[in-house]
């Protein structure tokens, strides 16, 4: 089923973790983002230059923003509905220009992987 102003592509199910799905909606605009969330994530050990006693993370794994309220301030909120719902530190990786403004915007520290092709990671801060 195609919802319109999100990348359906995303949303298949083929996580091979346990996820947390979750969609935000308002009155009147209904779904106005979605976000898949992996407790207990792993990533961040893959990251020699952020150093953490704790070895699990609470990873935002996808997030998106309907395409007609992108720009309108809902990423910024939806994180901060998402934060205190999970266990700290929250991280989210990034494979582009534009989620890397999205999470520097955010304030969280940028780590960069190791291998130059590899996602950054960002990390909520403290």
């Amino acid at each position: 089923m195609q919802t319109c102003g999100f990348n359906d592509d995303w949303w298949v199910g083929t996580a091979k973790r346990p996820v947390v799905f979750c969609s935000i909606t308002t009155d009147p605009e209904g779904e106005v983002a979605r976000a898949q969330i992996r407790p207990h994530s792993p990533l961040g050990a893959a990251y020699p230059t952020y150093m953490r006693s704790r070895r699990d993370w609470t990873e935002i794994d996808l997030l998106e923003v309907r395409a007609d309220l992108r720009d309108l301030g809902f990423g910024h909120a939806v994180v901060g509905r998402l934060l205190p719902e999970f266990p700290s530190p929250c991280i989210a990786a990034s494979l582009n220009g534009w989620s890397d403004r999205f999470w520097r915007s955010l304030g969280w520290a940028e780590h960069a992987h190791p291998n130059e092709r590899g996602a950054t990671l960002f990390v909520q801060p403290d």
